[in-house]
């Protein structure tokens, strides 16, 4: 299963909108479709850092997954971040795409 970046962001976005301080998640034993691309992707927020796994079902957005929200949230630095990920082929890292992020994060302030 391939990464899709929007999806994640989609994902984190859903996590800090949440009332609660954990995300109760869907018990994932025996998922099929989109819930096996749900809990692929949350994994590997949480592999990035950005989220937490709590107990078996339950995650929370991590000091980092917020950080990294605050330069993503915005949809038009979104676009400029996957536009500048397509200038170089499209294939990215976590670590380039929290990068790019940053940097143009930053660039919102220098202007």
């Amino acid at each position: 299963m391939k990464r899709d970046p929007s999806y994640m962001r989609e994902i984190l976005l859903e996590y800090e909108a949440s009332t609660s301080s954990d995300v109760m998640e869907r018990d994932f034993l025996g998922m099929r479709g989109s819930d096996q691309k749900r809990f692929h992707h949350v994994q590997l927020l949480c592999d990035a850092g950005l989220l937490e796994r709590i107990s078996q079902s339950v995650f929370r957005l991590t000091n980092q997954g917020h950080d990294f929200l605050d330069s993503i949230r915005d949809e038009g630095r979104w676009k400029k971040v996957m536009d500048r990920i397509a200038e170089h082929g499209g294939d990215w890292t976590m670590e380039v795409l929290k990068t790019v992020a940053l940097n143009i994060f930053k660039e919102t302030f220098s202007n």
